[in-house]
Parts: C-alpha cells; structure tokens; sequence
C-alpha cells in the first residue's frame, strides 16, 4: 500500500504552529511526519528555524501513533556522525519503531553560519558514505576505533542503543547519492520535478540504487522509493498560487542555492523565480481532483512512499481536504 507522509516546514513555521499541522496530518490519515532540519531557513522574510531533532522528541510524544523522521539532517560540520547516531537512538528508546533518520549531502545555509566550510559534493559524498558506516556500526553496538579521513574515532560506542532498527533514508537527486542508498539504506529519497517525467527519472536513480545494493549483497527490492512533492490546495486558486511564494527559493538551480549561506541573499534570489515557474513545479489547484491525479501520476510511476509539502495558506483545511478526497482514493488503487 502507498504511504503518504506530511512535511513539517519548520522554516515557515514557529514549533508550536508547526505541531498543530502534525496533530491535522495525524487525523487526516497521514503515515508519517518529516520535519525539515535547517540551523538558516531558505527564506528571511517572516521565516523559522526550528531545531529538529528537539521538536520531533516534543511532537513524537502528542503526536502518536504516527512515525517521525528527517528531511534531511546532514552529518558535515555542524553534526558528527556519532552524535546523529546517539540522537536518533535516544529517540528510538522513547519511540520504538516511529523513529526514521533522513540524511542528504547538506547546504552552506546549515555550515557557514557556524562557522564550518562547505566542501564540494565530492568531499561531500565522501563524508556522507564515512558517516553512514558509523551510525550503522554504532547502532549495531561496536566500538569504533579508526583513522577516518574526516571523522576519525577513539574507541567511540553508543552507551544508549537504539530500540529495533532505525531505518535510514537518503536524499539523492543524482546516480552518486543514489548508490548509497542500495548499499547502506532502507530508503531512497528524491524530489518530485513535474516538469521531468517521473518513470524515467526514478528508472535511472533505482539502476544506482541497484549496483548499490548488489555491491553491499542487499535486496534492492526491500528499499523504499520515497519522493517529496510540493502541493497548494485553497478553494481560492490565487490564494493557493501566492501561499507558494514564501518557498519559490526551493526552485533557484541546485548549484547555486548549495552555495548560499546568508537567507537574505537566497530570497532576494528568488524574486526572480516567476510564477509560471512556480506552476510548473509545484501542484497548485483548488480541485482535489487534480492534487489526487498528480500523485497517482508519481504512484503509477513505481514511487512507495509520498511526502507531501504543503505550502497551503490554510494548513488545516488542507489536510482536512485530503483525507476525505485525496488520500482515501490514493490508497483505494
């Protein structure tokens, strides 16, 4: 069966705000909360910045029933690859079987604040495979003790041990990242694109995912093919169309957004992004109908598992819309 996941935009949203959406996700039947994991937000203007990993502990515990994860955090400077594994384990022990752990490559709006340098994707790929090693052999109770390139460890172990597998989604928009995921996840984790069409695109990114896994000896079959699509819904179509607004940075070109770490500077960018642009890649439509036909669209095209960002003005009639004519008949098929 289909699994349909609810984004938690901690960027646009306050902590308490944002925990009201999970609680309207929760009732409208939604599998899973993901909430977004940024020390800058994308935008400057009216934004949030919310820390993850304190608000899933804060949500997981009124929210249940329900897993929760990232989308994504990203082991570079500003988190060690042990201290990601130590989180999400102690989540694990106060949550068994609702925690997943979402990782990607990162961007410079989470490093250069902070201080940190941002590598370029080649180093970035190389911490992000290093990293993936060591949650898993400290989830799995090693001791580890090694000359890492980036992260070398000192006899490190894990004194609080996950409770059950924590399963691990990877964020892959390439062939590279995708590889990853056959040899170390449970999931792979793209970025709807309507402009692109969905089958190819998620053919050539599961052919990676499979010389992954044949590599490691895993099954591919067992992971999960996840993607994350933006979605506008309000009775009133401008209304819907200007919600979107707030989040047309997400469409300035991957290089450069990577590189940018002033939010300032990414959102006087994206006063260029047009609304023609916006149409095309996100769902906006005041017709359920047309918000179930494109997630059908990205069913059909062999993805498992659909997270939905809604960038709705009215969050609460959003998810009350799609329990009732969405997600109901997306299951139905």
């Amino acid at each position: 069966m289909t699994k349909i996941g609810y984004l938690a935009a901690l960027e646009q949203y306050q902590p308490p705000i944002a925990l009201e959406h999970a609680k309207h996700a929760k009732r409208a039947g939604f599998d899973a909360i993901w909430a977004t994991d940024h020390f800058h937000p994308w935008v400057h203007s009216g934004a949030s910045a919310g820390f993850a990993w304190t608000w899933i502990a804060s949500a997981a515990a009124q929210v249940q029933d329900i897993s929760f994860g990232t989308a994504v955090s990203s082991p570079l400077g500003r988190y060690h690859p042990g201290l990601i594994a130590q989180g999400f384990s102690t989540l694990s022990q106060l949550y068994p079987g609702r925690i997943v752990l979402g990782l990607g490559t990162g961007e410079a709006i989470n490093e250069i604040p902070l201080g940190y340098e941002f590598p370029d994707f080649r180093e970035r790929h190389a911490r992000m495979e290093e990293s993936l090693k060591i949650i898993r052999g400290l989830w799995d109770g090693k001791t580890l003790s090694s000359s890492g390139k980036y992260y070398p460890m000192k006899k490190a172990r894990l004194y609080t041990k996950p409770t059950g597998k924590i399963p691990i989604y990877v964020a892959a928009s390439g062939v590279k990242s995708a590889e990853l995921v056959g040899k170390y996840a449970e999931g792979l984790m793209t970025v709807s694109k309507l402009g692109v069409e969905p089958g190819p695109y998620l053919s050539m990114m599961m052919g990676a995912v499979k010389a992954g896994a044949k590599k490691a000896g895993r099954d591919p079959a067992l992971i999960d093919k996840s993607t994350l699509i933006k979605v506008s819904y309000d009775e009133d179509y401008d209304r819907a169309l200007k919600a979107c607004r707030f989040w047309a940075t997400t469409l300035i070109p991957w290089p450069i957004k990577t590189l940018m770490g002033d939010p300032v500077d990414v959102e006087s960018m994206a006063r260029l992004i047009s609304d023609d642009a916006i149409k095309a890649y996100f769902v906006v439509s005041n017709d359920p109908e047309e918000h179930l036909k494109k997630l059908k669209e990205l069913v059909s095209a062999g993805y498992t598992n659909l997270i939905v960002h809604s960038t709705s003005p009215d969050q609460g009639k959003m998810t009350e819309v799609y329990g009732t004519k969405v997600i109901p008949h997306l299951r139905a098929d």
